[in-house]
C-alpha cells in the first residue's frame, strides 16, 4: 500500500504531540533563553545558570514547572501544585543559594484548577504574575495580578471562560512598559491564537492574532524585541502541524513567512547573543532546529540536529557562538549535550 508524504506528516505529528504530552509527565526543559534553563524529572529540577553552575532542586510530589525567569541577583521558577483533585500556583525565588517561596496571588473566586502561571518581569524585578483557573479545563479563565515585591494587588480578569479551553499561556514585558499575554482559546470550532496586552492599567479586550481559520493553531510563544514582539505556534494545515511566526509593531501583529516546514510543531523563542533563538521540533526526519532571527523576524542562520527524543532540550551559546542543545539524561544531573554548526538559512 502507498503512504503519501502528506499522510505521513499527518500522522507523525500526531504521534509527536501525544508523545510530547505523554513524556512532559516524567521531564520537561524549560528555557528563559541566555543560558538559564531547568529540566525537571519527577520531583526534581536540575537549574543550569549562564555562568555553569548547576544546582538541584527538590520538588513537591505533583509538581509541575511551567517556567523560569532570570531576576536580579537569581532567578523565579513558577509551576503548579496538584494535590487530591486541586491545582494551584508555586513559586519559588533563587537568589545567593538561598530557595524562597513566594505567596501565591489570591483566589477570590476559590477555583479548584490554577496553574500555567507566567511571572512577568521587568529590568530583573517581578512585577506580576497572569495565571489560568477556573472550575475545570472547559471553563477557564486568564486572570493576572500586580506585585508590589511584598503583596499582590487585587486580581484582574484578563479573559472571562469562553466556550471550551484556554490553555498554554504565556508572555512578555514589552520595552514600552506594556505586557503581552497569549493563549490558545477554543472558539467553538477550533484553537486559536489570541493576544492581550495591559496598557495604562487595563487589559485589553482578547483578540485573535492570525488570520481567522478552522484549523487548529496551538502552543504558542512570545519574547519582547526592541521594536515590540515575535510569536511563534504550531498550526495545522488540516494535514499536519507547521511553525509560523508573527511580529508585533505598533499595537499590531502581522504574519510573517511560513518559519518552519511541514512537520514542524513545538516553537519556542529566547534571547541569544544579540537576537533571537527559535527551536523547534521536526517529524520527519526527526530533527530540532535552531534558527537565529532579527528582532523583526527575519531569518539570520540556522542549525540542525538528528536527535530521536521528543524531550525539549536546553538551549546555550557556547562561547557566545555555538548552538549547543542538552537533553535530560536518565538522571537530570547527566544530560545529552550535542553542539550543532551555524549555517545559511536556505
Amino acid at each position: 500500500m502507498k503512504v503519501t508524504t502528506h499522510k505521513l506528516l499527518a500522522t507523525a505529528a500526531l504521534v509527536l504531540l501525544a508523545a510530547s504530552a505523554a513524556e512532559a509527565q516524567l521531564g520537561r526543559t524549560v528555557d528563559a533563553g541566555g543560558g538559564l534553563y531547568l529540566q525537571q524529572s519527577f520531583d526534581r529540577a536540575l537549574i543550569r545558570e549562564p555562568s555553569g553552575k548547576a544546582s538541584e532542586l527538590a520538588l513537591p510530589p505533583g509538581t509541575t514547572l511551567y517556567r523560569i525567569e532570570p531576576l536580579t541577583g537569581g532567578w523565579i521558577v513558577a509551576g503548579e501544585l496538584d494535590a487530591l483533585g486541586r491545582s494551584d500556583l508555586l513559586l519559588l525565588r533563587g537568589e545567593s543559594g538561598a530557595r524562597t517561596p513566594v505567596p501565591a496571588p489570591p483566589n477570590p473566586d476559590e477555583h479548584p484548577m490554577r496553574g500555567n502561571p507566567v511571572p512577568l518581569v521587568e529590568r530583573g524585578e517581578l512585577v506580576a504574575l497572569a495565571w489560568i483557573a477556573g472550575p475545570g479545563v472547559m471553563q477557564s479563565a486568564v486572570y493576572a495580578s500586580l506585585w508590589s515585591g511584598v503583596d499582590w494587588s487585587p486580581v484582574e480578569l484578563v479573559s472571562p471562560a469562553g466556550p471550551g479551553t484556554q490553555i498554554a499561556l504565556t508572555g512578555a514585558v514589552l520595552a514600552d512598559g506594556s505586557w503581552l499575554l497569549l493563549w490558545s482559546a477554543y472558539d467553538g470550532t477550533d484553537d486559536e491564537i489570541v493576544w492581550s496586552r495591559r496598557e495604562a492599567g487595563a487589559w485589553s479586550a482578547p483578540e485573535r492574532l492570525h488570520e481567522a481559520n478552522d484549523k487548529p493553531d496551538i502552543g504558542p510563544s512570545v519574547i519582547a524585541t526592541g521594536r515590540g514582539a515575535l510569536a511563534a505556534w504550531s498550526s495545522s494545515d488540516g494535514t499536519t502541524y507547521r511553525v509560523k511566526l508573527a511580529g508585533f509593531e505598533n499595537g499590531a501583529w502581522r504574519e510573517l513567512e511560513i518559519a518552519g516546514p511541514r512537520g514542524s510543531v513545538h516553537p519556542t523563542l529566547t534571547h541569544g547573543d544579540g537576537s533571537v533563538l527559535m527551536l523547534y521540533r521536526t517529524v520527519v526526519p526527526p530533527t530540532w532546529t535552531v534558527h537565529e532571527l532579527g528582532e523583526r523576524g527575519q531569518p539570520l542562520r540556522q542549525a540542525v540536529v538528528a536527535h530521536e527524543s521528543t524531550f525539549r532540550p536546553g538551549l546555550a551559546l557556547e562561547s557566545g557562538t555555538v548552538p549547543t542543545l542538552e537533553w535530560p539524561g536518565v538522571e537530570v544531573a547527566t544530560p545529552v549535550r550535542v553542539e550543532a554548526e551555524w549555517r545559511a538559512e536556505p
